[in-house]
């Protein structure tokens, strides 16, 4: 999987993405290879070119149905195509036939696409429809994600919608597959920008110091998606001292933030963060929190 598709997913269900052994036993042979030996964005054109060529099988919800729309989906995704990826299968996913997993890459390109309400509504039905356990966690960290920006979006914090974000913030990290001392640094972040709207900035803080301590331990990332990501973290620990007052550390740190960002899109992003940061709070409002998904990577150092 691209750095971009895991930054922007979190960990996705492994099964899928990653090609397991149990998934590559039910592809075509041809697929299965070309997959594993070249990973899915190499392999992909080709493969998609060869699902287009042949019929969808007939029996809609059956095993041989899936493995066919998981690789012309997780193609689509890998590929970054989500606008064709949510009509194929808003015209593929009828009623009585609206897999768990397949909802999860569907609300995943809604959420990517900005189209927050939707992506919300998709990722309770997949967890209404028994998506598995193993990918549940990741689906309440994206329902957070979610939520809070639907909470964020108008100015002044819609507390339903922040309790629904607080609520899944916290299940992706409190879930028995995780548990906040093996959480992921972004889903700890996660729950630290519901807590920074809620104005609670002791618990924003702690959750934030966590975040950038557990991610410079994190073998998983390249050093730039660590840099990154230590940038996110640490102007969002700025804007937790600043709010709760400590107003030159706040500042200090995300100054720190813009400077150890990689990438001038990252600082011109973060530079938004802090003067915006810095007027909201100087009026009396808390700090808006800023979502990690929307920053790109694939500019140069």
């Amino acid at each position: 999987m691209s750095v971009k598709s895991r930054l922007a997913l979190g960990s996705f269900v492994a099964g899928i993405l990653a090609c397991d052994v149990a998934l590559a036993a039910r592809l075509r042979q041809d697929w299965s290879a070309a997959l594993e030996g070249q990973g899915w964005l190499a392999a992909c054109p080709q493969v998609m070119a060869d699902a287009s060529a042949s019929k969808e099988p007939a029996v809609r919800g059956s095993e041989e149905w899936r493995n066919h729309m998981v690789v012309a989906v997780g193609c689509l995704f890998e590929m970054q195509r989500d606008a064709e990826l949510i009509a194929f299968l808003n015209a593929s996913l009828t009623d009585g036939h609206r897999d768990p997993e397949l909802l999860d890459f569907l609300g995943t390109s809604q959420l990517r696409l900005g189209r927050n309400a939707e992506a919300a509504a998709t990722f309770e039905e997949a967890l209404e429809n028994g998506l598995p356990d193993q990918a549940r966690p990741n689906v309440y960290g994206k329902l957070g994600t979610a939520y809070l920006k639907l909470a964020s979006a108008a100015g002044a914090p819609d507390d339903l919608l922040l309790a629904k974000a607080e609520r899944y913030a916290g299940l992706a990290v409190d879930s028995d597959l995780t548990s906040e001392a093996r959480a992921e640094p972004m889903t700890l972040a996660r729950l630290g920008h519901v807590k920074l709207l809620r104005r609670d900035y002791d618990e924003a803080i702690r959750l934030f110091d966590a975040a950038v301590e557990r991610n410079a331990a994190d073998p998983a990332w390249s050093v730039r998606v660590r840099k990154a990501m230590e940038a996110w973290f640490t102007a969002a620990l700025g804007q937790a001292h600043y709010g709760k007052g400590d107003k030159a550390h706040g500042e200090d740190l995300m100054n720190k933030a813009i400077e150890i960002a990689p990438g001038e899109r990252l600082k011109t992003a973060l530079r938004t963060v802090r003067d915006g940061t810095l007027g909201r709070v100087s009026a009396g409002q808390a700090p808006v929190p800023f979502p990690v998904f929307h920053v790109s990577l694939d500019e140069d150092a």
